[in-house]
């Protein structure tokens, strides 16, 4: 048992649990496979816990881009009925350099369309992403008519890269 006082309650690492299951003299293998499985178990656990810390920030990051997106449109719909417009003017939400950042961003969800969605929520949030995207793609086609050549063949090289091109990133 002396390995056994090593051990300090809630100072846990990667191992810890089979070493002290190793010191342990169980009566039974099934005992022993039990406790290996339960320790296996912990460390998935434990691996896991660490893998997903910084999928709250990514979470966060992309709501405020998509937060972002929809004021900008929500402010070309008021723009367009304050000026009795039948159509959405591209004022705030048009197509450049900086919308297709925030585009990017807000897209991190279904860009990849080969990845598996396993539960509910997943679906869930994949479906609502891709309808996000055509509300955002419909919002700034408008802006399209208003620019050059040179402009509009830029800007969508920059979009098709940055939003259909998975490898970008």
């Amino acid at each position: 048992m002396s390995t056994l006082e090593y051990y300090v309650p809630g100072v846990y690492s990667h191992g810890d649990c089979h070493k002290i299951v190793d010191s342990l003299e169980c009566g039974t293998s099934s005992q022993t496979q039990t406790l290996e499985y339960i320790c296996s178990m912990v460390d998935d656990w434990e691996i896991q816990g660490t893998y997903s810390e910084p999928m709250v920030w990514i979470g966060i990051y992309i709501a405020v881009a998509s937060l972002l997106c929809i004021l900008a449109m929500a402010a070309d719909l008021l723009h367009g009925f304050w000026n009795n417009k039948l159509w959405f003017p591209c004022k705030y939400f048009s197509l450049n350099a900086a919308s297709i950042t925030v585009i990017t961003v807000t897209m991190k969800l279904p860009v990849d369309l080969s990845s598996e969605m396993p539960s509910y929520m997943d679906q869930a949030a994949k479906l609502g992403s891709l309808a996000f995207m055509c509300t955002m793609m419909t919002n700034f086609m408008p802006s399209l008519a208003a620019m050059d050549n040179k402009t509009l063949l830029a800007n969508i090289i920059g979009l098709s890269r940055r939003i259909l091109d998975p490898k970008a990133e």
